[in-house]
């Protein structure tokens, strides 16, 4: 994501998620569902949905559990499971950002 051009946050936990994304808004939100310290991923997502300036903000869950109808069931924009290339990464990305997609957005 550096390479492509995009400021990159990681964070460690759910918890630090939650706290990041306070002091941010960003463009887009790549969460592993998989996150230590007692909030998951799926939280994660369920937080950001609720709050009104990041209801919008894409969304795209990974892991190396569940399938695809896991993260669109949850809400998320879009699932990608793990192992994945940055090529898959970056076309889901692009496809995310396509004047088309943001149009359908299903989010409030």
């Amino acid at each position: 994501m550096k390479k492509a051009g995009y400021t990159v946050v990681p964070v460690g936990s759910g918890a630090g998620a939650l706290v990041t994304l306070e002091g941010l808004r960003p463009d887009l939100i790549i969460c592993d569902i998989g996150l230590p310290g007692g909030i998951d991923g799926l939280q994660v997502l369920e937080s950001v949905r609720k709050h009104h300036s990041m209801a919008k903000t894409p969304f795209i869950l990974i892991s190396s559990l569940g399938d695809r109808t896991l993260g669109h069931s949850s809400g998320a924009d879009f699932f990608l499971k793990k192992p994945f290339t940055t090529r898959g990464l970056m076309a889901v990305v692009k496809y995310l950002f396509h004047p088309e997609t943001k149009k359908r957005r299903k989010h409030p």
